[in-house]
């Protein structure tokens, strides 16, 4: 008897607090009778399932009005679910669908997002991906190819030299995604007026912070590395010459910049990056400071 009474309490203070939502019934065009009444069953039940929100049948009493429209466009049925608070539209969404057969979880998960103010990204799980998503995930996305050579001013450090020199790279880059890319390269900074040098091998993976023709991007860098150092140390105080030494092996790389018209089948890049060899010299391990133009074609 007591836990009937619990239970009872339970219930009620979760009415008290819970909002009311009116379903208006479905619009649209290419739907028949039975189509309606089901999809309006749909949402309705879909409302349901969630104990925070209490399904009303009178439209003036409810705080929210969930407002569904299906639309076929040849095969495809699109449902949109608007919500409505205060006259206002406070929140969309949409998805499709190949077949009616999957309109009950499209409403549900499209009733979970509107409600609860989510993506309907964040509705998906694996008893409720719809048919039209699975076909969407395994359709590949074209990957584009592109070479590049690009060139600009080095500074090295760690090197027993202050001068900067001429920095040179060329390399392949495939797009894995709209935001994604990875790329191979061989690049090289050396001076003219000394022995000092950088050059490194690497894959790299950049990432683009949107879509738009012109998009900055970050990235890292993986590889293989080599650096002469020069002998001399030409500081203010002293100028002392030794014989050069030799760095090389692992190295990483980190790098920033910009890409121009993206949408276009050449591009444009400006690139700044910081290399590093794990390997030392007696002055430390070599890095090197670069800033580049880049053609992509």
């Amino acid at each position: 008897m007591l836990g009937k009474i619990i239970i009872g309490l339970i219930l009620t203070i979760q009415s008290s607090f819970a909002v009311d939502v009116y379903v208006e019934s479905v619009s649209g065009k290419g739907m028949g009778a039975s189509e309606r009444e089901a999809i309006d069953e749909f949402v309705q039940s879909s409302v349901q399932n969630h104990s925070q929100f209490d399904l009303v049948m009178d439209k003036g009493s409810a705080d929210v009005i969930l407002m569904p429209k299906l639309l076929k466009v040849s095969d495809t049925y699109f449902l949109k679910i608007s919500k409505i608070v205060n006259g206002k539209v406070v929140k969309s969404s949409r998805m499709k669908s190949k077949q009616l057969s999957d309109i009950d979880r499209v409403t549900e998960r499209l009733v979970t997002a509107v409600l609860e103010g989510k993506d309907v990204k964040q509705t998906a799980q694996v008893n409720n991906i719809t048919d039209a998503e699975v076909n969407r995930n395994t359709n590949r996305f074209e990957v584009t190819r592109q070479w590049f050579i690009g060139f600009g001013p080095g500074w090295l450090n760690n090197a027993n030299i202050g001068k900067s020199g001429f920095f040179w790279k060329i390399g392949h880059e495939w797009g894995l995604d709209p935001n994604f890319s990875i790329n191979l390269s061989l690049d090289g900074t050396s001076l003219s007026d000394s022995s000092a040098d950088f050059s490194m091998f690497q894959m790299g993976l950049d990432y683009y912070l949107n879509l738009s023709k012109t998009s900055p991007y970050v990235g890292v860098g993986i590889g293989y590395g080599s650096a002469d150092v020069h002998g001399c140390d030409d500081s203010f105080l002293s100028y002392t010459c030794a014989s050069d030494q030799e760095a090389s092996g692992w190295a990483a790389s980190v790098n920033s910049g910009v890409k121009f018209f993206r949408t276009s089948a050449v591009n444009l890049g400006l690139e700044a990056e910081y290399a590093y060899i794990f390997d030392e010299t007696t002055v430390g391990n070599p890095s090197r400071i670069t800033v580049s133009l880049s053609v992509y074609y």
